[in-house]
């Protein structure tokens, strides 16, 4: 359950990522629509919420939200490394 949530918080911090219009076009070649960035930053918070729940199932109220921030912590780290400079090497 724990790499669950890590998992979850990453996929939702991309989400939110790629609801922005540089990484978005820098991805897909195509410019953001409202329907789109709606439908991403929506799916960022849907995995923001399963995290926190698959955290606090695996590690209890107590120690599960202080695990889930970490894990958004890091997940967050992941996510900008990722859209930042993946696509520079992708590019190459």
């Amino acid at each position: 359950m724990s790499i669950m949530a890590m998992l979850l918080a990453l996929i939702a911090f991309s989400a939110f990522g790629v609801a922005t219009h540089g990484h978005y076009q820098r991805l897909t070649g195509q410019r953001l629509s409202a329907s789109n960035k709606a439908w991403c930053q929506s799916a960022g918070w849907l995995m923001l919420t399963l995290s926190a729940t698959a955290s606090i199932m695996a590690k209890g109220w107590a120690f599960g939200c202080v695990w889930w921030f970490g894990y958004m912590m890091l997940a967050a780290g992941g996510a900008f490394i990722a859209l930042n400079l993946a696509p520079l090497t992708l590019n190459k």
